[in-house]
Order: C-alpha cells, then structure tokens, then sequence
C-alpha cells in the first residue's frame, strides 16, 4: 500500500474515532475521553491497531480498555460506513506505554536545564 495513503488513512480512522466519542454516539459508560496517539494499520487493511491514554488509575485503565475493546465492532461498522473501504479493518485498542514514558523523559530534560 502507499506510504502516503497509509498515513491519510490512519489520520482519518484517528478523527473517526475521537468524533464518534465527542458527539456522543458511543452509549458505553466505561468510555470517558481517551486520548488516541498513533495507529498501526497492516498493509492490507485487515487489522488495525490504535494507542491510547487516558487521565486514570489502573482500575478505570482497565474499565476503558474494557469498554473501547467491546465498542471495536460499533467502530468498524462505523468506519466502513463513513470512509466506504472495501476492507473494514478490524479494531485493536492498546494503552500507549510508550507515549508514558516520553512524558517521563521530557520531564526529566527539563528539571535538569540550568535555572
């Protein structure tokens, strides 16, 4: 698949899904405002994999993790519906360590910059 359209693709799965939760349409309560941060789509447009965070301790971590994995069909459909893709590609939530721990690390940058 293009580099390019791979990229215009992932951008609009990511606008789908915040749009979808922002208006309201998603009824699951255990869903409150993740933040999505990155989106792996494999080249056949089968499978997709999108990060998220959250502000919340590991109990409502997992009720949201819980949540947005049982909504993953809703959001097909609904992807499939909006962007018209002969292939819907299934949906896959993972928490975003990564996005965590670049936190950490810019903190520490900058409480070791000279006052």
């Amino acid at each position: 698949m293009n580099p390019i359209r791979k990229k215009k693709l992932e951008a609009e799965i990511l606008r789908i899904l915040a749009t979808l939760i922002l208006e309201g349409e998603v009824k699951d309560p255990r869903i409150f405002l993740p933040s999505f941060h990155r989106i792996d789509i494999s080249d056949d447009l089968r499978q997709a994999t999108v990060y998220f965070t959250a502000f919340c301790n590991n109990n409502e971590r997992k009720k949201l993790t819980a949540g947005l994995v049982s909504c993953s069909g809703f959001f097909t459909s609904r992807i499939g519906k909006i962007l018209g893709l002969h292939t819907n590609p299934r949906i896959h939530f993972a928490w975003d360590n990564n996005y965590i721990k670049s936190l950490e690390v810019n903190r520490l940058i900058d409480e070791s910059k000279p006052q």
